[in-house]
């Protein structure tokens, strides 16, 4: 796990915080032709999760998947 952001609010009532973690990727289906990444075996994902913080309590208000596009 590693944290990759932390942001104050607009409003100054909520830290944002991004943490990441490593999975393992789903292997690709069986092709013809085996590609490069067949032969090095499964690789992982960096999938991130975004806390929204109480600035004054410090509890967690909630907790999101953030996506890439």
């Amino acid at each position: 796990m590693a944290l990759e952001e932390v942001e104050f609010s607009e409003d100054e009532r909520f830290w944002l915080i991004t943490l990441s973690y490593q999975i393992k990727a789903e292997p690709a289906p069986k092709a013809a032709v085996p590609s490069m990444a067949a032969f090095f075996g499964p690789t992982s994902m960096t999938k991130y999760k975004v806390f929204k913080v109480d600035a004054q309590s410090g509890k967690v208000v909630s907790m999101k998947i953030r996506k890439f596009e």
